[in-house]
This record gives C-alpha cells, sequence and structure tokens, in this order.
C-alpha cells in the first residue's frame, strides 16, 4: 500500500490492477509536489508484523507491504488512515484470472504477440494449459472454503467497505483523475507500465465451463462492482 503522508494519499492495492503505474502516477504527483511513497517495497516478514502488531489482524499477510489491506492499513495508520483519503482500483474477473495465469507462468512479455490463439493458450513455463490452471483453482478454493475476492482487501471485519474510492482498471486514468481532484491535486498521466496481457482478448481464453467456474468463485467482486463477461 503506497501511502503518501504529505498528499494525504493511501493507496490498497489489489494484485494485478495497475499497481505499478499507479505507483508511478504517485512519484509524478511528488516530484511536482514533494514528500515520498511509504509502505510500498518493505517484506511483511516477522520483524514487520511485531512492529505493527499485525498479528491482531486476521487477515492473510501479503510478501510486500504494497498489498496490505485496507484493514490491516487503517490498523497500521491508525488516524492517519481516516484523515487520509484511501483509493483502490478493481479488475473484471475474468480479465484478471487471465493476467494471473499468464503471469504466473512466464507469459508477460511486452513484444506484440505473434503466434495463433492455441500457442498462446498452451505456451506455459510448466505446461499448464488454462483449463488446466483453472482446475487447479477450483481444487484449490475447496480445500479452503472459498477464494479471496478483490473486495475482501477493501473491507473491514463486517464485510463493509472502508475505502473513499473504488474505480475500476478499465478507466484507470479518468479514476485516477477523479482521486487527484477528490486530494485537491492537479491530475497526472497514468504510464501504462508492466502490462501482462498481450495475448489475444480474455475472452478467448475461456469456454463455457470456465467461464461459469470464474462467475462463481469471484460471485462477489462480480455482483459488488457490476462486472460482466465481455467488458
Amino acid at each position: 500500500m503506497p501511502y503518501s503522508s504529505s498528499l494525504g494519499l493511501i493507496h490498497i492495492a489489489v494484485p494485478k490492477t495497475g499497481s505499478t503505474s499507479i505507483i508511478n502516477a504517485l512519484h509524478q504527483l511528488h516530484d511536482q509536489h514533494g514528500g515520498q511513497l511509504t509502505l510500498v517495497r518493505e517484506r511483511v516478514d516477522e520483524a514487520f508484523c511485531q512492529q505493527y502488531d499485525l498479528n491482531r489482524i486476521s487477515e492473510p499477510l501479503p510478501g510486500r507491504a504494497k498489498h496490505l489491506s485496507a484493514q490491516q492499513l487503517r490498523h497500521i495508520l491508525g488516524e492517519a488512515y481516516a484523515k487520509g483519503y484511501s483509493f483502490s482500483f478493481v479488475r473484471n474477473p475474468w480479465a484478471r484470472a487471465i493476467s494471473r495465469y499468464r503471469v504466473s507462468h512466464g507469459l508477460h512479455s511486452s513484444k506484440r504477440p505473434t503466434r495463433t490463439l492455441r500457442h498462446w493458450l498452451t505456451r506455459t513455463t510448466n505446461r499448464t494449459s488454462f483449463n488446466d490452471w483453472l482446475r487447479q483453482l477450483e481444487r484449490k478454493a475447496e480445500r479452503q472454503g472459498g477464494v479471496r475476492n478483490q473486495r475482501d482487501k477493501l473491507v473491514d471485519e463486517n464485510g463493509h467497505i472502508i475505502v473513499n474510492y473504488v474505480g475500476r482498471l478499465e478507466s484507470l486514468q479518468s479514476g485516477f483523475d477523479d482521486v487527484c481532484r477528490q486530494a485537491g491535486l492537479n491530475p497526472v498521466a497514468v504510464p501504462h507500465r508492466n502490462a501482462s496481457h498481450k495475448g489475444p482478448p480474455y475472452s478467448d481464453y475461456y469456454d463455457n465451463w470456465g467461464r461459469d467456474l470464474i462467475a462463481h468463485l469471484y460471485q462477489p467482486d462480480i455482483e459488488l462492482f457490476g462486472y460482466r463477461f465481455g467488458d
């Protein structure tokens, strides 16, 4: 969670929702107004947890501070969380699943693709097809009683959203402009960084079974944020 005390901005970074681009835009704001970001690259290890007494929060711990949940950040920042302007972005669950699959299988090259859809569906570092990856996700959900939705990063222990602004990755620039205006800042361009999807449209990866599986696993996100397959 990039935190800017000087700008009063708190970014709750949901993985695979443009976090790298947003961090770069926040650095641009600091170039104009001064200050710096904190709670970005720090490792969430035992020492970090002890420092902030995070074991009191019944939330899964991320590897890096930039992916702390809103509930964890509220605990760490205290009054500063309430006084600051917190924001986050979410993403179409079907598209986000493709992004997670591609990154986990080394398919996030920035080069323009020239291969066929069949190539993109089967070329993985461990030869796991997308549907096989989905089956692994399904089995994991069965063992753990479900999967973490994006909304889980944004709610308190009672399931209430505790973030001031939740935008969509699909309209990242206009959403970030809104955040800047709410904070009394002039908007800056959000650079397109760390893009992972350079293959065919995400909908081309899915058969009916895969589409319905994601709809089932991520129903809370789909209902709360109003996403549909093909958006």
